[in-house]
């Protein structure tokens, strides 16, 4: 669950391969955010979530680099989850 996920985010060594390979930048970001995965593995969705929980956007990766427009969202700290077949990572990015 999410509450799970941050927690692996915020406290646990980084272990995971995934972290190697799923980047999200511009960090921090103001009007657009993109999600780089490795080729080597097969993503297949992510959520974006505020520091409330609450998701506030999902997709399907279609891409080896996806573009979310986030001029919408609010400033502040989020999450984002993303589901491969390899297994799910969570990473954080600041909306300025």
């Amino acid at each position: 669950d999410l509450l799970q996920d941050l927690y692996d985010e915020l406290f646990s060594v980084r272990d995971n391969p995934l972290y190697k390979k799923v980047t999200v930048f511009p960090n921090p970001a103001i009007n657009e955010l993109k999600i780089k995965t490795d080729p080597s593995i097969t993503a297949s969705s992510f959520q974006i979530f505020d520091l409330n929980g609450k998701k506030v956007f999902s997709d399907n990766v279609n891409s080896p680099v996806q573009s979310i427009n986030i001029t919408q969202f609010a400033k502040g700290l989020y999450f984002v989850k993303v589901q491969a077949k390899e297994g799910t990572i969570t990473l954080k990015f600041v909306k300025k």
